[in-house]
């Protein structure tokens, strides 16, 4: 493949380039793309005179292989993600890249989307659900978001705005590092709850089989021999079992609706604080790129950049005092999370700031990093996995507005269309399956598991594509 100029897209910011194959003469181009004539009204060329041919990627219909390969592929890791309560961008993006033919500019705003259909349908299930211990709360726990959420926020403006200074080899390498820790942790946590779920339907098939009653013409001092009727006893006192990160059987406490409503009405105001620091994040934003144009390092520009880290800071300080209040209110059950140390707190918030810059880095929506963490922190894979969904839900919201102000959805319009219901089908199915088979078999820590999983194939994924790209270690200046 002969790159031979960057044709740069107005509609994008200035330092934002975009770097497409050549095809003058009939030389043919990538897999889905295909050679169109592009005159200076539309692009700005930097090498070609008035007109030119490059290779643009292909409208969706009609269909070709590479779309239809691609559409399962991402089908599946949709699944998996929707089972999993993430977005899944970390299988999204490499798939476009190497199954469809998409370029780095064009595949992630696609793969956002897909992200952003992902988070709608979890959530449309999650809002439903109460937690597994306690009726009178739902399954997202909003104190949560309220805590990491800006932090997270805050940390992917600035990852974004490092990532054109860090070499290209040096993110790929801590991409990999990153996500072998996340790996490592996700399935010791896996391995641990699932030996907690045998070891309570154990305990609780023996109390049951130890107080059944004995048959007829026995005498109630005399041991039964087991017949099928206790065997199905025994496996339903097994399938009763309710399985959780602690061995504990806890029975769910309130009073059912009214207390849920209740709860939804306490929850209220979090969610309220939560959509208006959304909307100051996405105020930053624009304001910030309405006033540094190509200067980097002026004054409007880093003064939007320090308003927004004051404002996360703030945010963070409010977030752990609800928090710590929420959790001295609340009826404690296994995998609440107590906030009871200053440190705790600390080593939370810094671990959030860090995976939103990690995930700005590498321009990932963050779930694949901050589900393990809320595992890490202790809370049932069930309420993490609805709780990171949940988060979701607003970073991949702001990337939406990002690309609609842009203008980068408007040259994939087939292809959007085509993202947002593939994300929302395959989440939807995922999610409904996973509680479909955690309720029948009892063990919440397959949702581990498939995080785990899926972690896995987004490393490889990234490995492969990084094969094609040739080694780079040269820092750029950020002021440039």
């Amino acid at each position: 493949m002969s790159y031979s100029g960057i044709i740069v897209d107005p509609t994008q910011d200035d330092n934002d380039l975009w770097v497409l194959e050549r095809c003058d003469n009939g030389q043919n181009c990538s897999v889905g793309r295909t050679c169109v004539n592009v005159n200076d009204t539309e692009m700005s060329l930097a090498v070609c005179g008035a007109v030119c041919a490059v290779c643009l990627h292909k409208s969706l219909l009609p269909l070709a292989l590479s779309d239809a390969f691609g559409t399962a592929l991402l089908f599946l890791g949709g699944i998996l993600a929707g089972a999993s309560g993430i977005g899944g961008g970390g299988l999204n993006l490499p798939l476009l890249l190497l199954v469809q033919g998409f370029i780095v500019d064009e595949a992630v705003p696609l793969s956002h989307i897909m992200v952003m259909g992902n988070a709608v349908a979890q959530n449309l299930v999650n809002l439903q659900r109460r937690h597994p211990h306690d009726r009178s709360r739902p399954m997202v726990d909003f104190d949560v978001p309220l805590l990491l959420l800006p932090m997270q926020l805050g940390g992917n403006a600035v990852g974004v705005l490092l990532s054109p200074v860090m070499p290209s080899s040096l993110l790929l390498a801590l991409a990999i590092v990153v996500l072998i820790i996340a790996i490592v942790k996700t399935f010791r946590r896996g391995v641990k709850d699932f030996a907690h779920e045998r070891a309570a339907a154990r305990t609780q098939a023996r109390e049951a089989l130890s107080v059944a009653p004995a048959p007829k013409g026995e005498a109630s001092g005399a041991a039964p021999l087991l017949d099928h009727a206790h065997e199905g006893s025994c496996e339903r006192a097994s399938e009763g079992a309710h399985a959780a990160s602690s061995s504990a059987i806890v029975m769910p406490v309130g009073d059912g609706l009214a207390a849920a409503t209740s709860y939804h009405e306490r929850a209220l105001p979090k969610v309220a604080g939560l959509v208006v620091f959304w909307a100051f994040f996405v105020a930053d934003y624009f304001g910030a790129k309405a006033t540094h144009g190509k200067k980097t390092c002026s004054g409007s520009y880093l003064a939007w950049q320090f308003g927004l880290l004051a404002a996360v800071l703030l945010a963070a300080l409010a977030g752990s005092w609800l928090a710590r209040a929420s959790a001295r209110r609340r009826t404690p059950v296994p995998g609440d999370i107590a906030w009871a140390s200053p440190g705790q707190l600390f080593a939370a918030v810094a671990l959030a700031f860090g995976i939103g810059i990690i995930a700005g880095l590498l321009g990932l929506g963050g779930g694949e990093l901050m589900a393990p963490l809320l595992l890490a922190l202790g809370m049932l894979p069930q309420v993490g996995s609805a709780t990171s969904a949940f988060m979701i839900l607003f970073t991949s919201s702001s990337n939406l507005v990002n690309y609609l102000v842009e203008g980068l959805l408007t040259p994939e319009k087939g292809y959007v269309c085509w993202a947002v219901t593939l994300g929302f089908t395959s989440a939807m199915l995922g999610r409904l399956a996973s509680i479909y088979v955690i309720k029948r078999l009892n063990h919440p820590s397959l949702i581990v598991f498939s995080l785990g999983i899926l972690l896995v194939i987004a490393m490889s994924l990234l490995i492969a594509r990084s094969v094609q790209s040739p080694p780079n270690w040269t820092f750029l200046a950020l002021c440039e």
